[in-house]
């Protein structure tokens, strides 16, 4: 019993990670909220072919547990961490901004653009 404890402990310790976000309005509008687990594009550069509204500019920096390299913070985790709060926002889409995917301490940062097409 004891063994499958410390067992449950050290898999919770590996995979802390706490996240942050950031919302920035781009527009007073506001659009209806999508469910949390909602499809979001994601784009590296503002789509050319359709017409869209900029939302907001979301930055999310997550941080890793001190000194635990199996949990560092990489781009899917980041975007799997922002995707309720854009889906909130009611978009369709991101553009990704920028990525630091560890700057010291485990720290990863994404910014990005929410966008809403128009139809």
């Amino acid at each position: 019993m004891r063994l499958v404890v410390i067992a449950l402990l050290l898999a919770a310790t590996v995979s802390c990670v706490w996240s942050k976000i950031e919302v920035t309005p781009l527009t007073s509008v506001t659009y209806s909220p999508k469910p949390k687990d909602c499809e979001i594009q994601t784009f590296s550069e503002f789509p050319k072919d359709r017409s869209y509204v900029e939302i907001a500019i979301l930055v999310t920096s997550q941080v890793a547990q001190a000194n635990n390299p199996l949990a560092d913070p990489d781009l899917n985790s980041v975007l799997a961490d922002l995707k309720p709060k854009v889906c909130e926002l009611g978009a369709d889409a991101i553009v990704i901004k920028s990525f630091q995917p560890k700057s010291g301490h485990g720290t990863a940062q994404l910014v990005v653009t929410a966008i809403k097409f128009k139809n």
